[in-house]
């Protein structure tokens, strides 16, 4: 049987679990370790930081192929699953013209579907 990729590793995940933070993602092999944000940089929004070119992909394929969607989360649900928090502020609400320095917005994954 042929290893599952990423993508398939990450949607097993948020299915199986039912949500995910990016701190349990970021405890997938191939998920972490690059120099790629996912956020929106318009605001200056991050969203997490230090993934893989991969994980991005796989994240935002899954997203618009309609099988997750990301969800506004506490720092609970991070301190849970024991991930390290990124060192910025936590955006409380985003200014309309965004924020000066960057902010973190903590979210988690959830699925959509199970087909």
């Amino acid at each position: 049987m042929a290893e599952k990729t990423l993508k398939d590793r990450i949607l097993n995940v948020v299915r199986s679990e039912g949500d995910a933070t990016f701190a349990r993602l970021d405890q997938l092999d191939g998920f972490s370790g690059g120099q790629r944000v996912i956020g929106d940089n318009s605001k200056n929004i991050v969203v997490w930081d230090h993934m893989t070119d991969d994980a991005v992909l796989a994240v935002l394929e899954l997203q618009a192929e309609g099988k997750i969607q990301s969800r506004t989360a506490g720092l609970f649900h991070y301190l849970y699953d024991g991930g390290g928090l990124p060192n910025l502020p936590v955006v409380k609400k985003a200014p309309a013209k965004g924020y000066k320095d960057p902010h973190w917005q903590p979210i988690v994954l959830v699925p959509l579907e199970q087909g």
